[in-house]
């Protein structure tokens, strides 16, 4: 089925021919008595000439650049009627135009071929590096391959020095693990010293809190002695037991406790009012 709306750019169908699309469309879609097959020569004829419509409004926009030969060749038919001075001389232009468009093909071939020419140069040049190269790789493999002649000898001989001296790593292994059997049977009696480390920790806790109390001890010892002192030694006594004492424990030697201390004013003041009056 053929549709084509009206449309007034150009190079398209005209209404003639829009008239001959519809005409056929309408036939198409008639009713079942009047439906006939389309005539498909008359539409690939109305599609030729669309297309050639098309080219030749596609020439008009596009131009190329036509060439100055072709141009005077063009000249030169359009002038039939020119003297033989004027046909030599068009002959000429165009041999020279010629000769021109043949110069430029050449200056522009011999360009191409510097270019490639340097191309190639620079390829030759990093062939020969690499060439270069090879060849010392080449000197070393040799250089290598006698020395490798002369130390095969030695190989051989270290080889089986390896093969009779050192260890298996199946051998190695067995006796590895028969020592680590050995070692763990050896350790089962020992207990490592993670296992004290609580009993460690209790031990060195009593052993402070017995440093405290032994010092508290000595504390109040030195105090109830002092008291003593001041009770049922004389002054002598005293001053030479309290000189023994600050001189033996000088940090530990201090006044008594508060209740020590005021059941000895109590006990001085008593001796006092018991004491008789001396007249």
């Amino acid at each position: 089925m053929w549709k084509i709306g009206e449309c007034r750019a150009p190079g398209l169908p005209q209404k003639s021919e829009s008239e001959i699309l519809t005409a056929s469309d309408g036939n198409c879609t008639g009713s079942e008595e009047d439906e006939r097959p389309p005539d498909l020569d008359l539409i690939y004829a109305d599609l030729e000439s669309m297309r050639q419509r098309l080219l030749a409004i596609r020439n008009t926009m596009v131009r190329p650049e036509p060439e100055p030969c072709l141009e005077i060749v063009a000249y030169e038919q359009a002038i039939p009627f020119s003297t033989k001075a004027q046909r030599q001389l068009m002959e000429l232009r165009r041999n020279n135009c010629i000769m021109k468009c043949k110069i430029e093909d050449m200056t522009r071939h011999l360009l191409n071929s510097r270019q490639r020419m340097k191309e190639c140069e620079a390829r030759q040049i990093h062939l020969r590096k690499h060439m270069e190269k090879m060849s010392k790789q080449l000197d070393e493999f040799k250089a290598f391959i006698t020395k490798a002649q002369d130390n095969f000898g030695i190989c051989i001989e270290r080889f089986e020095l390896h093969k009779n001296c050192f260890v298996d790593i199946k051998d190695f292994r067995e006796k590895v693990t028969e020592l680590m059997f050995q070692m763990k049977e050896l350790l089962n009696n020992k207990v490592p010293k993670a296992c004290h480390k609580i009993m460690r920790k209790a031990i060195q806790k009593e052993s402070v809190a017995m440093r405290f109390f032994l010092q508290a001890l000595l504390e109040s010892v030195l105090q109830y002695t002092e008291y003593f002192q001041r009770r049922v030694s004389t002054k002598t006594y005293q001053s030479v037991m309290s000189e023994s004492v600050s001189a033996r424990f000088p940090k530990f030697v201090r006044e008594p406790p508060p209740s020590l201390k005021s059941q000895i004013v109590n006990d001085d003041e008593e001796q006092e009012w018991n004491t008789p009056i001396r007249t």
